[in-house]
């Protein structure tokens, strides 16, 4: 079963720049693909490189 893209008028425009990236109409298979890929992304990031702060106070990988 696909949802599809939502029509014009059931999305707020701020988030089609978001929805637009969403290559065709099976969002619900593009999820299930990254799912698949995700943690084959997240496991090139080292501890050190999940800690690093782009400045002090902001957040990092491992923590808010």
């Amino acid at each position: 079963m696909s949802i599809g893209r939502p029509a014009p008028e059931e999305a707020a425009s701020c988030y089609w720049r978001y929805i637009d990236r969403v290559p065709g109409d099976d969002v619900v298979g593009t999820l299930a693909t990254q799912l698949e890929e995700a943690p084959r992304l997240l496991s090139r990031i080292s501890e050190q490189m999940s800690l690093h702060r782009y400045a002090p106070g902001k957040w990092s990988l491992a923590r808010c």
